[in-house]
């Protein structure tokens, strides 16, 4: 508990009660001694009332909604008990979360022992993940001259995800128009040929897993398969900081809640792709590196879905690996499909890129241009290489 109020006031009334004894015993008349005693009891009195007013009392939340898309309302509900036998009046409830443009707060009674729920709502904004608490609740004595403060810890939080778009992919790899490429290679995907296993590794699904190997080796291994029609895509998104722009917290028009930088574009952009592979049935992973490193295994299915999002939405661009570095991360196969999500002007990449095109691997590049976000770098010299090498590529972005 702290005293969240300022000390002007009472600290007055303290000088006036010392002024009033001193006053007592320098003209010897009792009234200004029965004022400065009067003064100390109430500050002693107000002092005591704060301090019960906090105490006695619990919290508790419940998130309703644990993952919301951007644009969505996160619902909670907080139940306030008073534990004690004895009514409580005027308890202010304010919620200190982490959550951008959220202020919440209610003022209340409670009786005797008990209990009172009330559901908040708010609007995600801002993709991520957050701790929704402390909850703090404020009491006051009846003049106002104390506020004391008392903190719940909570340990609740919610995943905001970026809201996928329909986005333009007027380039997205000659593999991904058919949805019917099969490479022959063993992969980690969801197909029922199995030609070996291997240990486990996170990102790995649990339905993968190979029971038999698992109890004959006393750790988790996971099943091989030779992948079905269908293609095995890897989307790249480059978290170098030293290639983002940002130019503050102005939202695009229209259907696109997006804070105005290259990383959350980025981002959305990586959304909206997975969104899409996945709905035709393609197996999707994600390798970045931010500030920390981000790699999930390509699988199909709705469990895939809800693990690229959750990725997505506690990545931050940070550190300073570069693009080139990504590609070396993973062993990528013939026949797999590469989307790379960059905003780097330095078209050095581009050979990187060039040598897996040339091991028949489907790669294509969504460009995030970092002039539209107050940048001065110009991609004129990657588009270029780009054509050069006769490799697909197109400006992320969206319909709206």
């Amino acid at each position: 508990m702290r005293i969240a109020s300022p000390l002007q006031r009472p600290l007055w009334l303290l000088a006036l009660a010392f002024l009033g004894v001193i006053a007592a015993q320098g003209t010897g008349q009792m009234i200004f001694a029965r004022h400065g005693y009067l003064l100390f009891v109430l500050l002693g009195s107000c002092v005591v009332w704060s301090l019960y007013a906090v105490r006695g009392i619990t919290i508790e939340r419940q998130v309703l909604t644990p993952r919301v898309v951007v644009g969505d309302t996160i619902r909670e509900r907080i139940s306030i008990r008073n534990e004690w036998p004895i009514p409580r009046t005027m308890i202010e409830v304010i919620d200190d979360s982490s959550l951008p443009e959220r202020m919440m707060g209610v003022v209340l009674d409670l009786g005797a022992r008990q209990e009172r729920q009330r559901v908040w709502r708010s609007r995600a904004v801002i993709r991520g993940v957050y701790t929704l608490g402390p909850t703090i609740i404020v009491g006051s004595d009846p003049f106002g001259l104390f506020r004391i403060e008392r903190r719940f810890i909570s340990s609740e939080r919610v995943i905001v995800h970026p809201r996928p778009q329909s986005v333009r992919l007027s380039a997205i790899g000659r593999a991904m128009l058919t949805g019917q490429r099969s490479s022959g290679r063993r992969t980690s995907d969801d197909a029922p040929q199995v030609v070996s296993v291997r240990e486990y590794r996170p990102g790995d699904s649990i339905q993968r897993v190979h029971w038999r190997s698992t109890a004959k080796r006393g750790q988790l291994m996971i099943k091989e398969s030779v992948n079905e029609p269908g293609v095995t895509a890897w989307m790249l998104l480059d978290a170098n900081v030293a290639v983002q722009e940002w130019r503050g917290l102005s939202f695009m028009p229209g259907s696109m809640p997006i804070p105005d930088s290259t990383e959350e574009y980025a981002v959305a952009a990586a959304a909206s792709v997975a969104q899409q592979w996945l709905a035709q049935g393609h197996a999707v992973g994600l390798l970045a590196h931010g500030l920390l490193p981000l790699d999930i295994e390509p699988q199909r299915g709705i469990a895939q879905r809800l693990a690229l999002f959750d990725g997505l939405a506690a990545l931050r661009c940070g550190g300073n690996t570069p693009l080139t570095d990504l590609f070396s991360q993973r062993k990528f196969y013939a026949g797999n499909t590469l989307c790379v999500i960059t905003s780097d002007t330095n078209a050095e990449w581009v050979g990187a890129l060039t040598s897996l095109k040339l091991q028949e691997i489907d790669v294509f590049v969504m460009l995030i241009e970092p002039l539209q976000f107050g940048g001065r770098r110009d991609m004129q010299a990657v588009r270029n290489a780009l054509a050069q090498a006769n490799i697909d590529y197109n400006r992320a972005s969206f319909v709206q």
